[in-house]
Parts: structure tokens; sequence; C-alpha cells
């Protein structure tokens, strides 16, 4: 969940003497922030022409594909502030009456629309965002990462130090949006590739000639890549994991629990963290294992930050109820089963969303210090959350509903599965895979959810193929791009550094992206099955 991380001061900024470039404006989409003004003129003229020329569509279908038209092209585009378009597209399935008539349900297209936008997925993305927002106020993540690098034996070696790094960032991302994350390990891997580069070329004088070294090139990229991977372990992870829950609700009337989720995800997860570790460390094989006094160095900025303050302890205390209250009705289902009276009221009364409001008020109760009346977070810092990522997914959530309200993703899934007739379900899975990665690349994440997972149902019904199964592989895959700096906003903190060239991105992000196809065609069929969702 990204948080505007720019904000922050103190512990977590990056170290005096680190060269960084100015980090790429992107807003609620790690894009680059670089506008095309080809989209202020494309998407206007593809929105009237869809349209206004006849097809063989209903007036709702015709009318949302030409808003589709025009999100996707002022999205890819930057044509205006991502936020913006989104306030714009809302308000132009408005103007369009593309909302369908619902019995007994309102006559006014605004009501319609908005009532679409009012998700209860909305509450949960506010809710954990305050509490990622608290854990970036007290650096509580700079001691976690330091931490974890003291254990004994990691600093010592430079494999170790990646991959410990990684598995870092890797978890993290199970809580926090990838961009949230990258932009929290960024200082820390800044300093830590200036420290031990030093060490380095002090222990091997071959590469004193070189000016980055290959150990800081497998760090930089395993602090924008390992938050990647692990947005998937959780359904909170990533909103685009969110949508497409929401999505698989409204379509199939499923709905994917928090304990499921990550049942299915872990697994996948941490093959692909592995494959990553063995790749980077091959890729940019550090000059050297051993690295003397990196433990001390560790040692030292640890000591530094002092002891846990008490908001660090309150911080701690709400996110450990909040996971507690996410895997409540999992629990309970384990003992009572999934369909008894107890897992029903507890999932009625309790869901995620709920949970996480009532776990981010702590954070407006608990005191860091009574006497003063100063708490844990207050409303101006709970105000720093990143805004346009909640409206991105509103809409992403009000055009994903839309789509099947109107019939037209399964419009779209038929046609496209005419076109590939009488293929096996396995190429159907690996053309949504690859679909999705491609999409990832050159679209925000959230808007490739909202293009391509709606249609799968459709697409995979020819073929006999699981819709669950499919749509689960199309959410993995819309995840799975590493290649470009815009790809993700991991990346685009990461390369806006200036510690990683993006020739070193696209090598090792090409390969990622493969690997990661085959991986998530291969292993999501097989864990749906073993959960055994519905």
């Amino acid at each position: 969940m990204r948080i505007q991380g720019a904000q922050r001061t103190g512990a977590g900024a990056a170290r005096p003497g680190v060269a960084t470039r100015s980090r790429p404006d992107s807003p609620a989409t790690g894009r680059s922030g670089r506008r095309k003004p080809i989209g202020l003129v494309l998407g206007p003229v593809l929105l009237i022409l869809i349209a206004a020329l006849p097809m063989p569509l209903t007036r709702e279908q015709q009318g949302l594909l030409a808003v589709l038209a025009f999100a996707i092209t002022f999205w890819v585009s930057d044509a205006l502030p991502v936020p913006v378009t989104s306030l714009l597209v809302l308000a132009l399935l408005v103007v369009l009456d593309v909302p369908p008539d619902v019995p007994g349900g309102s006559t006014r297209a605004a009501e319609r629309v908005f009532n679409q936008f009012a998700s209860e997925t909305l509450f949960l993305l506010i809710g954990s965002f305050m509490i990622a927002q608290a854990m970036l106020k007290y650096d509580l993540s700079r001691r976690i990462a330091l931490g974890v690098l003291s254990l004994p034996g990691v600093a010592r070696s430079t494999w170790r130090v990646v991959a410990s790094f990684g598995a870092l960032g890797m978890l993290l991302a199970g809580v926090m949006d990838n961009g949230s994350v990258a932009a929290m390990l960024l200082p820390i891997a800044l300093g830590l590739n200036t420290a031990l580069s030093d060490r380095i070329r002090a222990t091997d004088p071959a590469s004193m000639a070189r000016s980055q070294l290959r150990f800081g090139t497998a760090l930089m990229l395993m602090t924008a890549y390992a938050p990647t991977v692990g947005s998937l372990l959780t359904p909170i992870g990533d909103p685009t994991n969110l949508v497409a829950r929401r999505i698989i609700e409204q379509q199939l009337g499923v709905r994917i629990s928090f304990t499921d989720w990550t049942l299915i995800a872990a697994p996948i997860v941490l093959v692909l963290f592995g494959v990553l570790c063995v790749l980077l460390l091959t890729l940019y094989r550090p000059e050297v294992v051993r690295i003397p006094g990196a433990r001390r160095w560790v040692h030292s900025e640890l000591a530094s930050l002092g002891p846990m303050s008490r908001g660090e302890k309150n911080t701690v205390i709400v996110f450990t109820t909040v996971v507690l209250m996410w895997m409540t009705p999992s629990l309970v289902s384990l003992v009572a089963g999934r369909e008894s009276g107890a897992r029903a009221f507890i999932g009625d009364r309790m869901p995620a969303s709920v949970a996480a409001i009532l776990a981010a008020t702590l954070l407006f109760l608990l005191p860091v210090n009574w006497k003063e009346r100063r708490f844990t977070l207050t409303w101006a810092e709970a105000t720093r959350i990143d805004w346009g990522t909640v409206l991105l997914v509103g809409t992403g959530l009000t055009l994903g509903g839309l789509m099947t309200s109107t019939g037209l993703a399964e419009l779209i899934g038929r046609e496209l599965a005419s076109s590939v007739g009488g293929t096996s379900d396995l190429l159907i899975y690996l053309l949504i895979a690859v679909t999705g990665v491609l999409l990832s690349e050159a679209a925000s994440n959230l808007a490739a959810v909202g293009i391509l997972v709606p249609i799968v149902p459709a697409l995979v019904a020819s073929v006999g193929g699981d819709a669950l199964t499919a749509m689960l592989l199309a959410t993995f895959a819309t995840r799975y791009g590493f290649m470009l700096p815009i790809s993700t906003s991991a990346n685009a903190i990461v390369y806006g550094s200036g510690a990683v060239s993006i020739t070193a991105m696209i090598r090792a992000g090409a390969v990622v992206d493969v690997i990661g196809v085959g991986l998530i065609v291969l292993m999501v069929p097989l864990m749906t099955g073993l959960v055994g969702l519905p």
C-alpha cells in the first residue's frame, strides 16, 4: 500500500553523501510521471468514435467500451494525473448513462455509478494505509531491516545480505504496497551499498576499476523485485489483489478468505523468490563472499536507533491485532467448519474491511504521551496516505462491476475464445498469463487487472477450464512485470535512485518475467485445487 514516503524525515531518510536522483513522480501507479500529449487527443477521439459508430452492442455495452478505451489511453499515456483520470472516468460513466437499470434500484445514473464505487474494499484499503503510515512515522521498518541484517552470519556474506534483504522486502510487501516497501528499504540499501562497497574494494583490488559493483547491482535489483514478488502473499499486499478478489466475488460468488489466499499464494511466492535469489546472484555474482567489518556497521546503525519508542510499540500492537482479526474467520472454519454458523456470523460481522478500520482507530487511541495528549497517529498524519490510489481502486472496482452487469466482459471473452477455439485449457492459461505480464509492463497493475480479470471466465468457458483458477492466474500475472522502470512502483523508485542501470533491470527483469509466467501457469491450478476453493 503506497504511502507518501517522500514526506518522511529522520532515521529513514537517505544518508548524506549517498548520491540519489529525485524519485519519479508516480502517484497511484508507479508510472514515470512523464505525460504524453498524444493521449489528450487520442482518448477523446476514441471515446467519441466508439460511442457514436454503429456496433452490435447494447447501449450500455457500447458506452462502457468507449469509456474503457478512454481510460486505458489516459492511464497508459499519463495524459492526466492518474487520480484525475479516475474521477473523470466516473463522470463519463454517468454522462453516457452506462450502468444498466436494476429492478427496484435507483433510476439516477449517478447513484448507480457511485454506489458501485463505495465498496467495502476501499475501507479495507484506507484502514491498512493508516497502519502502514504509522510504520513509516516511527521507522519501524528500518528497525526490522537492520534487525534482520544483524542476525548471526548474515552481514558477513554478500550472498546472505542480498538474500536476507530480499526476504525482508518480500515479507513486508505481504502487508504493504511494494512501492512503500521499496521506499522504506531504499535508504538502507543505499547505505549498505556505499558502506560495504568500500570494504569489498579493499578486499578485492580488481574491483577498484568498476564504478558499479556487481554486489551493488544485485542488492538494488533485489530491493526492487522482492517487494513485487511478495505483494501477492496476502490479499492486502497490493490494491490489485483487493480489486481482483472483489471481481471474483461479483462474477463467481466465491469469497476468498485472507487465509485461503495466503495458502494459495505462499508456495508460489516462496518458489519465485528462491528463483530470484539464484538468478540475481548468478547474473551479478558479488565480487567477494566475505565482507570484513560489515557486521560492525550494521550494529552501529541499529544502536543509533535506540530502544523502541512508545509509538513503535503501539504500532506493533495494532498490527498484531489486525492480523489476528483477519485470520479469525479462517481459524473458526478450521474448528467449526467452513459452513458453520459461527463462521458465517464472524464473517458477516467482522469482515477484513471492518477489522482494518477498528485496528486503525486504535492508532488514534493509544497514547505516546498521555499527559500531553499525544497519540500514536494524528489525523494530519493519517491524511498523508495515497488518496490517489484509493480513487484508482474505486474506479477499477466500478469498471469491473459494470463489465459484469452490462455483459461486456462475457461478450469479449466469448469473442476471444472463438478466435482461439479448440485450444487446451493449459494453452489458455498460458495466453492469460502472458497477456497479464505484458499488460503490467505497459500499464498500471490496477488497470491491467480491471481490463483482464473480468473477461477471463468467458475466455476459459470454451475449453472447459476453471474460471476461478483462471481469474487468480490473471491476477498473479498482472503483478509480475519486472522488466521496465515503469512496470511497478518499486522498480520506478529503485531506478530513480540512480544506483542501477536500465540495462541491468531489463536484462534481469526479462528472465524473471519468463520464469514467472511458467511458474504461475503450473502452480496456480495446483494450489487452488489443494486449498479446495469452490
